[in-house]
């Protein structure tokens, strides 16, 4: 059942980079719409609308396998982290310095505008997060990062709370 899941969430994500590359997804869509053939706007809306569900997918998905671990016995959350979290955030610095570096490259970039010292601060504030100069991609290794952080806590919680509790709550 998880490789079909993954398997959409392939395919929606793969559609979405496709919309986003063949249709006016953020400006001129009226105009689109206006000159296409009804029968290619609702295919394109369809595909739209299924493209954004890749990344919810992937969301549940991943609780879906790491929420049932177990998180509180010795070691295993300072595991997780070393060997989950942490290579994550590695893979995505590594990443957000290619990009920032390439991105310099660009006739008005920070460093061409603005000067190394700018650049070397908005570099710096790219690698902790804080208004990334980097690829509109990268929102998601920045989100991802944050939700595998909260896992343990989720998966414990869970764990301990009372499913009568959860549902008295949220009924009343």
């Amino acid at each position: 059942m998880v490789g079909i899941a993954r398997s959409i969430a392939i395919i929606s994500i793969t559609l979405n980079h496709a919309v986003n590359r063949s249709f006016s997804v953020y400006h001129g869509q009226h105009n689109e719409f206006v000159e296409l053939p009804l029968w290619v706007s609702v295919t394109e809306a369809t595909v739209a609308t299924f493209s954004r569900l890749g990344v919810p997918l992937f969301l549940m998905i991943t609780g879906a396998l790491m929420l049932h671990r177990d998180y509180e016995s010795k070691g295993r959350i300072s595991r997780f982290l070393k060997y989950n979290w942490l290579q994550l955030l590695i893979t995505t610095e590594i990443w957000l310095t290619i990009m920032f570096w390439y991105i310099q490259l660009l006739p008005k970039s920070v460093l061409r505008t603005d000067g190394i010292g700018e650049c070397l601060k908005d570099f710096f504030c790219t690698l902790l997060f804080i208004d990334p100069v980097t690829m509109g991609n990268m929102w998601y290794m920045s989100m991802i990062l944050c939700v595998y952080l909260m896992i343990p806590i989720l998966a414990i919680g869970l764990k301990r709370i009372d499913v009568r509790f959860l549902l008295y709550r949220w009924l009343s």
